[in-house]
């Protein structure tokens, strides 16, 4: 399972079966919002073995205001 800020983004998610050779898996989500400090706490939650995550990218959707 994926989440962000204790909200789960992914369950069940089966990394063998979505990659493809030589292409990176790739996953957008919108709207996250950060906790009282201003971050995003990412946990990750094996349901079986251990996948690593080599990159997260974030954006900041909401400009300078």
């Amino acid at each position: 399972m994926f989440s962000c800020n204790y909200v789960s983004l992914m369950r069940d998610f089966d990394l063998l079966q979505e990659a493809k050779p030589d292409h990176a898996v790739v996953r957008t989500f919108h709207n996250l919002e950060p906790n009282g400090q201003g971050k995003l706490l990412v946990s990750f939650s094996p349901v079986h073995n251990y996948a690593a995550v080599k990159a997260i990218e974030v954006v900041d959707e909401g400009g300078a205001q």
